[in-house]
């Protein structure tokens, strides 16, 4: 029987930049650790170009500035 495939992990930074920056090396050694598990983002849409190329990245998620944003992105992963 074939293993099951891995739940998405979500790393979620909206504040500032830097935090953002910061937050890339988190991701880097869980995708060393844990290669198989796909790896989400959610990040303000000013500081998403900054991940679109991460390779460890397979998803940017961006939040919206509406009433429904997290509503929104909850329903874009599940």
């Amino acid at each position: 029987m074939a293993e099951p495939r891995p739940k998405p992990v979500l790393f979620i930074r909206t504040s500032a930049l830097g935090d953002v920056i910061l937050a890339t090396s988190a991701v880097r050694r869980f995708r060393a650790a844990r290669p198989d598990t796909p790896v989400l983002f959610l990040t303000r849409a000013d500081w998403a170009p900054v991940l679109y190329h991460n390779p460890d990245i397979d998803r940017v998620l961006v939040l919206k500035r509406e009433p429904r944003g997290l509503r929104c992105v909850n329903a874009a992963i599940t």
